[in-house]
């Protein structure tokens, strides 16, 4: 009698444990253990950086002119802009195994890879502003390892942005990207800013222009589903929905004069130069919801009918059946 109370005890309690553990399940568990081996391993990040710069690679960095300092970082790449005081564009690319561990976020670091003084901006720079300092790597993309944390907290790393656009449009594509990245295993990503003629200056002991928007350029080179997707948000206090956003990277790059992935085969890179399709990119979310295998490859993207059995068409008055179909996925 006592053995089998102990047994039900011991079964009650790795029932406990897999409800709080039902997040991290969903990741397989190898893939766990090997981002958190790269999150507390410095040498496993190492092996990490160079396999995703090696990626990088192979597809291209954006344009860099004689005006930009570029920066190599463990985990990302950025070119610093003379002009504007700040990142012209930012690149890193995404893993799932990046995102299995939520490790601890960096406070902001003046940036001394920088030669020049007045080129490092400091976090004061910002203070009554009005603008918040917004992350072109996204913090949530590196708290994997220290040095990608670290890295990331850097101030060239941070462009002003109003709290409507990091808190509201910015963050909810953001989030998108790594919901993303979870169906297309490797994204490649490109943010920056976009300046019209004058642009507003920020600063105390630096001057910094302040962006009238913001791009995001996002890649995946999954074998067969080949895509890519371009956004740009306006830095104001009614900036677009991250759906209303959607354009092709060929008018990014016309807008800013920067050719993004150059190294892609010329033919695969004028054709997804010119694509938007937002409902081509899936969640894991949206594939649970009856997005079978078959309709994320292709098929009618809007009609797709319910499962049987799911609903019943009731007859509308003229005694005829009315067909139901799903309707779009919804945006954050």
């Amino acid at each position: 009698m006592r053995s089998r109370f102990f047994f039900c005890a011991l079964l009650a309690i790795l029932a406990i444990g897999a409800s709080l553990n039902s997040g991290q399940a969903r990741q397989p568990v190898r893939q766990q253990l090997l981002s958190q081996q790269e999150a507390a391993d410095p040498a496993a990040a190492k092996v990490l950086s160079a396999r995703l710069q090696k990626a990088m690679g192979c597809v291209g960095y954006p344009t860099v002119t004689t005006d930009d300092v570029p920066l190599v970082r463990s985990f990302y790449r950025t070119a610093f802009s003379k002009q504007h005081c700040q990142a012209k564009w930012v690149m890193w690319a995404l893993t799932p195994s990046m995102l299995s561990v939520n490790g601890k976020r960096s406070p902001f670091t003046t940036d001394h890879d920088l030669e020049q003084p007045e080129w490092r901006v400091e976090k004061w720079d910002y203070e009554k502003s009005g603008f918040s300092r917004g992350h072109m790597m996204p913090a949530a993309d590196c708290r994997f390892a220290e040095k990608a944390s670290l890295e990331c907290a850097l101030m060239s790393n941070i462009c002003p942005q109003t709290a409507k656009l990091n808190n509201g449009a910015w963050n909810a594509l953001e989030i998108r990207c790594r919901e993303w990245c979870r169906i297309e295993d490797t994204l490649f990503i490109v943010c920056g800013p976009i300046y019209k003629d004058t642009p507003q200056k920020i600063g105390i002991a630096h001057l910094l222009d302040v962006p009238d928007a913001f791009f995001k350029v996002v890649l995946s080179m999954r074998k067969g589903h080949e895509k890519m997707l371009g956004f740009v948000m306006a830095n104001n206090e009614y900036p677009a929905k991250m759906r209303e956003a959607v354009c092709s990277v060929a008018s990014i790059e016309q807008e800013t004069g920067i050719v993004f992935f150059p190294n892609l085969p010329k033919e695969v890179k004028e054709r997804l130069d010119q694509t938007a399709d937002y409902w081509e990119w899936k969640t894991p979310k949206q594939l649970e919801r009856n997005y079978s295998s078959n309709y994320y490859g292709g098929g009618n993207r809007y009609q797709q009918k319910p499962a049987a059995g799911k609903q019943t068409a009731p007859k509308s008055s003229k005694g005829r059946k009315r067909n139901y179909y799903y309707k779009k996925p919804s945006d954050l």
